[in-house]
């Protein structure tokens, strides 16, 4: 097993490594634990430099109009404070009182991060290690039964007097996953960073492995994780087979590619068996993804200030992204009938049977494509008389489009009759996504009849039924006499 920890701007890590497969997960939990100790004593020590006060972060500072945490302006009134690195004492910005009291060094907190966490290193974890460590209190955030988004393991690492008692110090541990951040694979995810950004993987060949080309160093590497069932195969002294490398999890075979590329890496490591070859192959794996992350926290930071190793997932990271936008809060809405209003407007997506086939005839006269009604035993497909070229639509991320769009913050109300009557066709018509103030309408809706045929595959404006039963469901669905709640298409008046 194999880990790594970042020791600061210069890139420089630290190392964990342990080849013991009986008690490599408890020997890596009593590191952190170690790591932890060290961690707080460091910054205990090296976190109180006085502020280095320089002519231009003076005139930075009395130029200053908004603090450079919550952008809120500066008033006559208002105390400007300058905000400091405790570690290095270099000048952070003019920051509000409040933020510069809650911007400062977290010395009992340590972040680690694995991917994919959730789905296997927690587990194993859980089976055979946690359970060993004295003194440890483990919280988790449960996704389901088996599956936990984040661990917090706290421990006593000192004591503190506070009104006249001696109460315990504890530090916190938490475990993250970056695959709820960056939901791709490593390969994939090392793919897209430019090698510029690859300063930890990079140090690899500057200090160790100097035979390293940019084609083993930045992409990920090739193992035989079926062909390792025990450890003697360690010894081996050449790399296994291609046929070796088959993923029965996957069910794939190497690629030649593949394998021209294990075979590279085990010359340029310059290993002698298995096992060196497994370590190279795991701090490899570990180093790039030490980057990838790095690179996502620092452009995090850049654009809104926030660090991803403060929460355990993108909706997180992005709900506290837009809280921070909007300045002057977000009204809470008192009124019930309007709290109401807005919660039957939230649906999920439709419950329906997609058409995947459909028939065209051409222009020629030849018909293109298949009907949906086509009969399974081979029959004669329906052909859409009229219909002489298919188009297909498709939309990609919907949610990250929704994530743009404007949400309502505050200044509710109901308008009066007076008002209602100024709402014409045109006026409803000229409302526009983007303008500053936005209605919400609450109709009823005349469906005609001339538009239920052209519209019975996506009827318009879907909304949330309260229960489906009877007769709109069918056998399967009405076992136990239970009615469920869908969103369904239905074609009908709304009021």
């Amino acid at each position: 097993m194999t880990g790594l920890a970042p020791r600061g701007a210069d890139d420089k890590v630290s190392t964990f490594v342990s080849d013991d497969p009986n008690k490599c997960i408890s020997d890596f939990l009593q590191s952190l634990e170690k790591l932890a100790r060290e961690v707080y004593g460091w910054n205990t020590e090296f976190s109180r430099q006085a502020a280095i006060r320089t002519e231009m972060a003076g005139r930075q500072f009395r130029e200053a109009t908004a603090c450079c945490y919550c952008r809120s302006e500066f008033t006559e009134g208002s105390n400007k404070h300058w905000d400091h690195d405790h570690l290095s004492g270099e000048f952070r910005g003019a920051a509000c009182a409040d933020c510069n009291m809650k911007a400062r060094l977290k010395r009992s907190f340590l972040p680690v991060v694995f991917h994919n966490f959730k789905g296997y290193d927690l587990h194993l974890m859980m089976s055979s290690a946690l359970g060993l460590m004295e003194g440890w209190k483990i919280s988790v955030i449960p996704l389901n039964p088996e599956q936990f988004l984040s661990m917090k393991i706290e421990f006593k690492i000192g004591e503190y007097e506070s009104e006249g008692k001696i109460k315990p110090l504890n530090f916190t541990i938490q475990f993250i996953d970056s695959n709820q951040f960056l939901n791709a694979s490593l390969s994939q995810l090392i793919k897209n960073l430019p090698e510029a950004e690859c300063r930890i993987t990079s140090r690899l060949r500057s200090s160790r492995f100097p035979l390293l080309s940019s084609e083993v160093l930045f992409s990920k590497g090739v193992f035989p994780y079926d062909y390792l069932k025990n450890s003697d195969v360690l010894k081996d002294a050449v790399l296994p087979s291609q046929e070796s490398f088959y993923n029965a999890l996957t069910k794939s075979h190497c690629t030649n590619s593949d394998y021209e590329h294990a075979q590279r890496a085990w010359r340029e490591f310059q290993v002698s068996n298995l096992k060196e070859y497994m370590l190279c192959y795991l701090e490899l794996d570990i180093r790039q993804l030490a980057d990838i992350f790095e690179n996502f926290r620092k452009i995090s930071m850049q654009e809104d200030g926030l660090d991803p190793v403060h929460f355990i997932s993108t909706p997180g990271l992005s709900f506290a992204s837009a809280l921070k936008s909007i300045k002057s809060g977000i009204e809470l809405l008192t009124d019930a009938q309007m709290y109401s209003l807005f919660e039957r407007g939230i649906r999920g997506g439709m419950s329906f049977v997609n058409i995947h086939k459909v028939q065209a005839t051409s222009a020629a006269g030849a018909s293109t494509g298949v009907d949906s009604n086509e009969d399974v035993d081979g029959g004669t497909p329906t052909i859409h008389a009229g219909l002489t070229e298919l188009l297909a639509v498709d939309a990609n991320n919907l949610y990250g489009q929704a994530l743009t769009m404007n949400l309502p913050v505050g200044g509710f109300r109901w308008l009066d009759d007076d008002e209602l009557l100024l709402w014409t066709e045109d006026r409803i018509r000229g409302l526009k996504l983007t303008d500053p103030l936005a209605y919400l309408f609450d109709v009823d809706l005349e469906y005609p009849p001339e538009i239920h045929e052209t519209t019975e595959d996506l009827p318009f404006a879907p909304e949330k039924a309260a229960r489906i039963s009877g007769n709109f469901l069918n056998t399967c669905s009405s076992c136990g006499k239970r009615s469920v709640r869908r969103t369904p298409p239905i074609i009908r008046q709304r009021s």
